[in-house]
């Protein structure tokens, strides 16, 4: 399903730019002056709406488990208002994201029980990307 997504994200017609690569909570700091940095950027070529995948994925699997559909929620709105994508469209490149954080893991040799966790929220994003 992330490869059928992905052909649906990645398309010719769509503008390719380059992007942080690894966008999401830790790489953001404020300044002293109140602005915001993005740091540790790994500068990748692909949709704008990849960029916003690596954060809502990294929400997704950090924050609280008895809200995290109603923060994806939030931010797949607050993301396909910027964006100018769907809700669900949005949905699909965090799936898309998470499951290659979950290969990456597993290349690493990441611990079983890490892996059944990433594997089951990998589903879970699945279930709410196909409206379930």
């Amino acid at each position: 399903m992330a490869e059928r997504f992905f052909q649906e994200i990645d398309t010719p017609d769509r503008p390719h730019l380059l992007l942080h690569g690894d966008l999401h909570h830790t790489n953001i700091l404020q300044d002293r002056q109140g602005g915001w940095k993005a740091i540790g950027p790994k500068g990748v070529i692909g949709v704008p709406c990849m960029g916003a995948a690596r954060f809502m994925q990294n929400e997704f699997r950090m924050g609280a488990r008895a809200d995290r559909f109603e923060r994806l929620d939030q931010m797949t709105a607050i993301f396909a208002e910027h964006l100018g994508e769907s809700h669900q469209f949005l949905a699909k490149c965090a799936f898309v994201e998470h499951v290659l954080a979950t290969c990456w893991s597993a290349e690493e040799n990441a611990a079983p029980q890490s892996l059944r966790t990433a594997v089951a929220e990998c589903t879970a994003l699945l279930g709410y990307c196909l409206g379930g």
